[in-house]
């Protein structure tokens, strides 16, 4: 990867929040491929992610599930816009089925970003570099 080298930022930290563990798993190690040093912070749902959040962590970038169970993206977006500490971080929408009148919605809601979760794996990583390049 010929652009790996202008990813590598030892401070970067990218946080996904996703109620599918396996999607969790495949985002991680996206993640990892395109900048081994980037720390990569998981949570399975909204609250945990939340709480992560709370404990003075603000990440480069946030990763959010829109169809999650009690607290779906639109509820996290919104919240996560409300906290000054967090207002100004790039949330990408990250689902299976992006409804385009949705996007209009959430973009509204301060959404920055919105992506199709891949099936393969080198598309995840492809699109990872080239937003974390575009982004940096």
């Amino acid at each position: 990867m010929a652009g790996k080298r202008a990813l590598k930022n030892e401070g970067m930290v990218v946080l996904n929040i996703d109620d599918d563990p396996e999607d969790l798993e495949i985002f991680y190690k996206a993640v990892k491929t395109v900048n081994p040093l980037a720390k990569c912070l998981l949570a399975r749902d909204a609250k945990e992610a939340l709480h992560i959040l709370r404990d003075t962590i603000v990440p480069n970038y946030i990763f959010l599930d829109i169809h999650m169970p009690t607290m779906d993206g639109k509820t996290v977006l919104a919240e996560l816009r409300q906290n000054k500490r967090l207002e100004s971080v790039p949330v990408v929408m990250y689902s299976t089925r992006i409804d385009p009148e949705e996007t209009e919605e959430y973009a509204a809601l301060g959404a920055n970003q919105f992506l199709n979760k891949h099936n393969d794996f080198r598309g995840l990583c492809d699109w990872l570099e080239t937003f974390l390049k575009k982004t940096a």
